[in-house]
């Protein structure tokens, strides 16, 4: 809610954090795209890529992914 609010996004999505994860990334270039994968050991990591072309600003993504089937962030322990 405090991101949102920051952000000036009006009616965020509810997201029950016991269910799922927010993976957010920034960029100052006009495009990119964020990846996130969940081994089957259950470690996330994310891959971001964007654009060079930077612009005023920053563009955004948040992707709601599953908590249950992650365990670790990067290969350090998922804090409740």
């Amino acid at each position: 809610e405090k991101l949102a609010a920051a952000w000036g996004i009006e009616s965020p999505a509810k997201v029950d954090f016991t269910k799922e994860l927010l993976v957010v990334g920034t960029h100052r270039g006009s495009q990119f795209k964020l990846t996130p994968k969940i081994s089957d050991a259950g470690d996330l990591t994310i891959l971001a890529a964007g654009t060079k072309d930077l612009r005023p600003g920053f563009r955004y993504r948040v992707l709601s992914i599953d908590r249950t089937k992650v365990k670790t962030v990067g290969g350090k322990p998922l804090k409740d």
